[in-house]
């Protein structure tokens, strides 16, 4: 019978940070995100909120 290991178990990581990036997986790229995006990701974020909330809010109505 073998035993299997977790991958949690390498040593690399603390178990809190595990479990933290396991509940909040955005942690992870948090850490590599460039500020050169910033701008871009931004802008599409407002598009987002001015367009196509209201959008999906007036298709809620219809429904």
């Amino acid at each position: 019978m073998a035993v299997l290991s977790s991958p949690n178990q390498t040593g690399s990581k603390p178990a809190g940070a595990t479990r933290l990036q396991r509940y909040f997986p955005f942690l992870d790229w948090l850490v590599h995100y460039r500020q050169a995006d910033l701008p871009g990701d931004l802008m599409a974020g407002l598009i987002v909120a001015i367009m196509l909330v209201p959008q999906g809010m007036a298709y809620a109505l219809l429904a």
